[in-house]
């Protein structure tokens, strides 16, 4: 394929400048081969990849009469663009990127503990794009002078997939808390670079299940030369907005950044050589003007190397000419479970996973157990997850799978070691974890071994030679892992570890073989800055190149402006060299020179540089709330929100409210807050910021409606629920609900009479709460809510008996010696204050302390009552009530004395006809209607009939309204003076008499 393109450039090429006819050029059509770098404007920072690709273009109006000509144009772009940030992205649990759900080995939330819980962001983004353009160019240029300036604009769609970096060469997650985020932005990327190896093998955020696709407008501008009517060489600019949902996940990261440009958008840029070939074209006139040019038969040309490219020594390289077409994957494979090598087990049945990525299908894929080859392996697409459930044989049990593509072929081997339990104990078990495999080969004379020694709890119990020696090791008895670092010699060397207990011994022997890597010639590669040529505004600057093959800094020769330099770095790990100086006006030249015994490479860096002139950055403050000017309010407390940026701090901002300066508001640097008391009407505040390069002032109202009370207060029993209750704690935590009161100050709170101030009062929810300390005996507690309408109060009485120890045995009651028995204490919970009930069967409950049920004597209605329930401190008992009021008494008595408590239960039918509500008889939880007749304050002579609930009847009954409906008006007034009274009038209608229920 390659010898046929270059034959075919060499053909194009070859009959591109034979022809000497400038017309041709006229109206053709014209095949342009490109090839350069792309980079993004994302979310953080970008690095150059390497881009290129074709056009297809018909040129319009090139008549050499014309001063513009015109051109339709079709492209083809392919390009790889990088990217990292220096700031720590704390949000992975919600990016499915970083929490597992894209990738179980990706997992940064549930693996690592809260303080590192969190990733430095990359990306690769591979993109293919296909436009269409329309291009102008300035045609009597180029027919004068053969220079060619072109300006063009289209819209296309771009394709595009991103990956990211974040875990190592053994399927680990980076460990992102060995980048150093403190410093500088070059440190922390610097630190980045060192520590992550470049594969790009996870999915970034939306890229999970395939390319994306955006509208993508572009423009760009091209500047070039005409060598001959056949061949003209270009260098081009093209910048692209993709537009859409999928445009801001160029760099897989959504981010408010507000470009200037693009808003939240990601976009990128190409520039590069365009190659530019005429196929054909008509004559329009016999020959164009002539054109005296002197041409350089041997252009140079310097394309700029992308930051993130790796030198290598590429027996085929590509030629610029041509596109670098997408490179296919090989196949990569990573153990789930077991989790590692030798991973020891009980259990004969155990599951083995695996990913495998860049496979076409399961027929890609060969799956060995003990290296006999099983097919009832499955295979998930979705996933990539490779799966099988495994009937183990005891000892070790060798895994080893297979992938395959077009790209290549990968292995990867594991061990699981199957021991079960055995009734007196198992003998010892090694296991080799590193090396996975006897004979493995490697290129470095260290090597980590490690091996996993079971049942063998003491270190003494190991023996471990390393080519026949004695060899000090570590043994961690947690995770059962012998270590240590072997000094390897060329050729085979070989490990043996014995590990024995009181069941018996086990030895397991492997070796390693280490053969030196030929040394390559040195390779010495730009990073930053990323091309040779360059400008910077920044005095103090770190040049950072990779240098490849040398052994230490010994092998590198700095030069800058011409004078060695020895105080540079270089890093024998990462293969880094940084040399910080101090920059020169104009230009500063750094030369890099790499030597080893193979051979030698450099590299020459240009930076022009020129000092930064200072922006201006006046502030800027915007309010938040209220967001809209001149809002209308109905509380009294309000919290104004402003943001304030571009200041040092606090003593750069003023807040005036109602005209007068305060300073009780809060800011962090940003934001800023003030709570406010608004006053009745039009509350203004004022926000107005300055710094050395201006000032920024903001200004809004709001109104404040004051809201009169909808009614006198209500206050109503929560905790504890009835009137006269009984506690064994002295601490009480008391609740009551006090509606109609709009703050703390219209509610007086006292116990035993004295007032109560330190209790909390919920505006919103209208309870109030405190705790109170409580005295042997009786309590009362009464809450009173006050308002412009009226006034309303709840007493309780609530009686405090410390719990007392009794001693006794399953049947009778024991008093030890010198100890003096309790008097009894006997309260009824329910029924409380001459309840009211509508249904004949109710339960009675009671409480009683210090005696048990042979001491307790319980009667209703003068009758005594045996069948009641008792446990502990509470008794009970269900009966059907008689008509009318129903009386129940409780007695307990010991030696210290007697205690006695009665309380009362009224039965109405469910009609009610028996009589008028007493509202003595009423719950104040009881929320049944009832209806009255009001006597509206101030207007007597028009009473109405409403219905209220039956527990606000006594409210209404102490200021002057009649339970029942009212009389009609027709009915006639007559006064009752039967002497039972002084003159208190009484409605007499003419008909029948109205029910007052």
């Amino acid at each position: 394929m390659k010898k046929i393109f270059i034959l075919l450039l060499t053909f194009i090429s070859i009959t591109a400048f034979s022809q000497k006819d400038n017309a041709r050029y006229h109206n053709a059509w014209r095949l342009g081969l490109n090839l350069g770098g792309s980079w993004q404007t994302a979310d953080y920072y970008s690095c150059w990849g390497m881009a290129g690709g074709f056009t297809l273009e018909k040129g319009l109006g090139e008549n050499h009469t014309n001063f513009f000509s015109f051109a339709i144009r079709g492209r083809y772009l392919g390009a790889n663009t990088y990217g990292m940030d220096f700031n720590r992205n704390y949000f992975v649990k919600s990016n499915d990127a970083y929490n597992g759900n894209y990738d179980p080995l990706v997992n940064f939330s549930d693996s690592l503990p809260s303080h590192r819980q969190y990733v430095f962001d990359n990306y690769k983004m591979t993109l293919g794009e296909g436009s269409l353009e329309l291009q102008l160019s300035f045609n009597r240029l180029r027919e004068r002078t053969g220079v060619i300036l072109n300006l063009w604009g289209g819209v296309g769609v771009t394709s595009f997939r991103t990956m990211t970096d974040l875990l190592d060469g053994n399927k680990k997650m980076y460990d992102f808390s060995k980048i150093d985020s403190s410093g500088n932005q070059t440190k922390a990327l610097n630190a980045y670079k060192g520590l992550i190896d470049k594969d790009y093998e996870s999915y970034a955020y939306g890229s999970r299940h395939g390319n994306l696709v955006t509208f993508s407008p572009s423009g760009g501008i091209g500047l070039g030369y005409q060598f001959s009517p056949g061949f003209s060489l270009l260098l081009e600019y093209k910048i692209t907005l993709p537009q859409g949902t999928n445009a801001d996940l160029l760099d897989g990261k959504l981010r408010l950044n507000n470009d200037r440009i693009a808003g939240n958008k990601d976009y990128y840029h190409y520039t590069g050589l365009n190659f530019l070939f005429t196929l054909r074209g008509k004559k329009k006139f016999k020959s164009s003007p002539p054109v005296t040019e002197t041409v350089n038969p041997n252009p140079i040309l310097t394309t700029p190397v992308p930051s993130s490219s790796v030198v290598t020594n590429n027996p085929n390289p590509v030629s610029n000419n041509t596109a670098v077409p997408p490179r296919l994957e090989k196949p990569v494979i990573s153990y789930v479970t077991p989790p590692t090598n030798a991973y020891s087990v009980t259990d004969q049945r155990y599951k083995i996973s695996a990913k495998v990525l860049n496979v076409a299908s399961q027929k890609s894929i060969q799956f060995k157990l003990n290296g006999v080859a099983r097919n009832d392996f499955s295979y998930d697409l979705k996933s990539n997850v490779l799966s099988y459930s495994a009937l183990l044989s005891e000892g070790t049990n060798l895994i080893d799978i297979v992938a395959s593509n077009s790209a290549g072929t990968v292995s990867k081997q594991s061990s699981v070691v199957y021991e079960p339990l055995k009734a007196g104990g198992n003998p010892p078990l090694v296991s080799y974890i590193n090396p996975v495999q006897a004979g493995s080969s490697v290129v470095s004379n260290s090597f980590n071994v490690l091996a996993q020694v079971s049942n063998v709890t003491e270190k003494k119990n190991i023996a471990v030679y390393f080519n026949g020696v004695s060899t000090p090791f570590a043994f961690n008895p947690a995770n059962k892992e012998v270590s240590f670092t072997a000094p390897l010699k060329e050729g085979t060397n070989s490990i043996s570890i014995t590990a024995n207990n009181t069941i018996g011994e086990d030895t397991k022997v492997t070796h390693i073989i280490y053969r030196k890597e030929k040394l390559s010639p040195p390779i010495v590669n730009l990073i930053d800055p990323a091309g040779p040529i360059n400008n910077s505004s920044v005095a103090m600057y770190t040049f950072k190149l990779g240098v490849l093959n040398v052994s230490s800094k010994s092998d590198i020769e700095v030069l800058f402006n011409n004078n060695p330099q020895t105080n540079f770095t270089y890093s024998s790990a990462s293969k880094e060299l940084l040399f910080n100086t101090q920059l020169v006006s104009g230009s500063n030249i750094l030369f890099v020179k790499a030597t080893n015994s193979s051979g030698v490479d450099s590299k020459q860096i240009a930076i022009n540089y020129s000092a930064q002139i200072e922006q201006k950055t006046p502030p800027i403050v915007s309010i938040l709330t209220p967001s809209v000017d001149a809002t209308t309010i109905m509380n009294p407390n309000f919290t104004f929100k402003a943001t304030v940026s571009n200041v040092a701090g606090a003593q750069s901002v003023k807040v005036i409210f109602n005209g007068s300066p305060v300073t009780n508001f809060t800011f962090d640097g940003f934001n800023l807050v003030y709570p406010a008391m608004l006053v009745q009407g039009t509350n203004m505040l004022e926000v107005e910021a300055v710094n050395n390069h201006g000032s920024d002032k903001k200004v809004r109202s709001i109104n404040f409606r004051f809201v009169k009370n909808s009614g006198p207060p209500t206050v109503n029993l929560k905790l504890p629920a009835l009137a006269e209750s009984s506690t064994q704690n002295l601490n009480y935590n008391f609740q009551f609900s006090v509606l109609n009161v709009s703050s703390k100050s219209g509610i007086q709170v006292s116990v035993n009479g004295i007032p109560l101030s330190n209790f909390n009062f919920d505006a919103v929810g209208k309870e109030v709460s405190f705790q109170s300390k409580l005295k042997v005996g009786e309590n009362t507690v009464i809450v009173r809510g006050t308002n412009s309408s009226g006034t309303d109060f709840k007493q309780v009485k609530i009686t405090y008996a410390p719990s007392v120890i009794i001693k006794n045995t399953p049947s009778v009651n024991v008093t030890q010696p010198g100890e003096t028995e309790v008097l009894p204490i006997v309260s009824i919970t329910s029924p409380s204050k001459k309840q009211v009930v509508f249904s004949p069967v109710y339960t009675f409950e009671f409480k009683v302390v210090n005696a048990t049920k042979q001491q307790i004597s319980v009667e209703l209605n003068g009758k005594q009552v045996t069948a009641f329930g008792f446990n502990a401190t509470i008794g009970s008992f269900s009966t059907t009530l008689v008509a009318g009021n129903n009386m129940l008494k409780v007695t307990a008595s010991n030696s210290a004395g007697v205690s006695t408590k009665s309380e009362s239960v009224v039965y109405r039918n469910a009609r009610g006809t028996t009589g008028t509500i007493q509202p003595a008889d009423v719950n104040p939880t009881d929320e049944r209607k009832v209806t009255i007749c009001h006597i509206p304050p101030g207007n007597e002579g028009n009473p109405q009939t409403i219905t209220i609930p039956i527990s606000a009847l006594k409210a209404h009954l102490d200021h002057g309204d009649k339970e029942g409906e009212c009389p009609n008006r027709n009915d006639s007034i007559r006064i009752n003076n039967s002497g039972r009274g002084s003159g208190t009038p009484s409605l007499s209608p003419k008909s029948t008499p109205i029910n007052p229920r």
